[in-house]
C-alpha cells in the first residue's frame, strides 16, 4: 500500500515538473 502511494506521488511530481517546465 505504501509502495503504491509513493509511486503515485513520484509520478504526480514528475508530471507537475513537466507542466511547470512547459509553461
Amino acid at each position: 500500500s505504501t509502495r503504491t502511494r509513493m509511486q503515485k506521488q513520484k509520478m504526480n511530481d514528475s508530471m507537475d515538473t513537466s507542466n511547470k517546465e512547459e509553461k
